[in-house]
């Protein structure tokens, strides 16, 4: 099953949450065609474009469900500068303190696929929080135009499972097979989804 929702050679990714660009090098040498990479902090902006290959293309941006305004926050320290967030509950549920903030543009998911001339194959999204606003936005025409989707979530609320179910619903409904890799104690979870 893990091998199911694999980058292929040729694939168009995108890359939401691409943080200092790990995930595009990886994707750059499984054989992607073109790695259109996210990131919206400005200290993890200027790794990703130092870190990034020939056929990585990189935007300053948030993504969200609509295109807007939000700050950025980051909560740990400048050792680890993944993980920021613009989401509250995350920060006051984690007693988190901020140690950066960054008024940045938020893109809507649905005008990223009518942004790029070609089709994007394979969609990563780990952007800490945001990726049930993002998901429950997308719509179903872009969804089904993707082969592969891979998910990560932090499970830290409890309406989490209510969205993870509907979600996975849709996902089948649409003619996609899933798996759940659970990390540590299941909180921490990456879901999983391929074309049958």
């Amino acid at each position: 099953l893990f091998r199911s929702c694999v980058i292929n050679e040729g694939d168009v990714v995108l890359d939401l949450g691409a943080n200092i660009g790990i995930f595009a090098h990886r994707a750059e040498t499984r054989g992607a065609s073109k790695v259109i990479c996210f990131e919206p902090v400005t200290p993890t902006f200027n790794c990703l474009i130092k870190n990034k290959g020939p056929k990585t293309l990189v935007y300053k941006n948030a993504v969200s469900g609509k295109s807007g305004f939000t700050t950025f926050k980051i909560h740990t320290d400048f050792t680890h500068i993944g993980g920021s967030t613009s989401e509250s509950k995350y920060l006051t549920s984690n007693n988190q303190n901020v140690i950066f903030s960054e008024k940045v543009i938020s893109v809507g998911i649905n005008e990223i696929f009518g942004g790029f001339d070609e089709k994007i194959d394979f969609m990563k999204i780990d952007i800490e929080g945001g990726e049930v606003d993002v998901l429950t936005s997308i719509s179903d025409e872009n969804l089904n135009s993707l082969r592969c989707l891979s998910a990560e979530f932090h499970s830290y609320y409890q309406e989490f499972d209510e969205f993870q179910n509907n979600f996975i619903e849709r996902m089948v409904n649409l003619g996609f097979n899933f798996f759940i890799l659970y990390h540590g104690h299941g909180n921490l979870r990456t879901l999983n989804f391929w074309r049958k």
